[in-house]
């Protein structure tokens, strides 16, 4: 993938969106847009959010695991709400959900709904690399979205900051912490 660093200086010192060429995915009537919480050194996801846009309409849907055990249910879940759909799109930002969808794809008992998704995947954050320069210093989703008047609802919350939530809450599984996680 190209990345053009003239073109992101310009947009930093103009203060302006550069849009070099058009990234290319096909449609789908079903978009889902997905984000995983896990602890990467553990191969542990712990929550998966998506939200489906259909016909219009928007649903929110959060998936936990309390430990480990429930890291495959909380999979089959995921895989339950995307079969209620016969063809959509998956969004997600870097490449972090492509790594969980691979591995979970060898313990999956829809294998074949699991490697559905894998195929219907789109990294959002590689269509940005290569053909959308903001004037931001990095492509981190906080960043840019701040650029675009997106906000956080706790501007704590980060991917380390969503870890230390998660071993707070599995030392004593206190509500706070898992809503701070549910809603980040």
């Amino acid at each position: 993938i190209r990345r053009y660093h003239e073109l992101q200086a310009m947009a930093i010192r103009d203060k302006k969106i550069y849009v070099f060429g058009m990234p290319q995915f096909s449609d789908s009537p079903v978009r889902v847009y997905l984000d995983l919480e896990g602890i990467p050194e553990e191969g542990f996801v712990y929550l998966i959010g998506m939200i489906v846009v259909a016909n219009g309409e928007e649903r929110r849907c959060s998936f936990w695991a309390d430990d480990k055990e429930q890291g495959c249910a909380v999979f089959s879940e995921f895989l339950d709400e995307l079969a209620r759909y016969e063809n959509f799109l998956v969004f997600s930002y870097g490449g972090y959900e492509r790594v969980f969808l691979k591995r979970m794809m060898q313990v999956a008992k829809r294998a074949d709904l699991a490697e559905k998704a894998l195929k219907a995947l789109v990294n959002i954050l590689s269509q940005i690399y290569s053909h959308i320069y903001f004037p931001v210093y990095s492509n981190g989703l906080k960043e840019i979205g701040s650029y675009l008047d997106c906000s956080w609802t706790d501007s704590a919350s980060c991917g380390i900051q969503s870890i230390v939530w998660r071993k707070r809450w599995e030392t004593n599984h206190a509500e706070e912490w898992k809503q701070k996680l549910l809603i980040y």
